[in-house]
C-alpha cells in the first residue's frame, strides 16, 4: 500500500514538473484543438457544468422511474 503510494506520487512529480517532449510542444502548426473539434466540445463543456451546478435538472426527471423501480427490488 505505501509502496503504490510513494510510485503515485513518484509519477505524478514526473507528469507535473518533468521536462516537455520536443514532440508536445506547441507550433504554430500543431495545435492542440482545431476549430471543428472545440466547436463540438464547447455544448459538451458547458452541458457538464450547468448539470454539475443544477443537478436537479435531470434528477427531478428521473426520480419516478427510479422510485418505481426500486420499489419492485426484493
Amino acid at each position: 500500500m505505501v509502496l503504490s503510494a510513494c510510485y503515485a506520487l513518484f509519477l505524478l512529480n514526473r507528469v507535473i514538473y518533468a521536462d516537455l517532449s520536443p514532440y508536445v510542444v506547441s507550433s504554430p502548426l500543431n495545435r492542440d484543438l482545431t476549430r471543428r473539434e472545440f466547436a463540438i466540445l464547447l455544448p459538451l463543456v458547458i452541458l457538464t457544468l450547468v448539470l454539475g451546478v443544477f443537478p436537479d435538472f435531470i434528477l427531478g426527471k428521473v426520480h419516478n422511474s427510479v422510485s418505481f423501480i426500486l420499489s419492485y427490488l426484493p
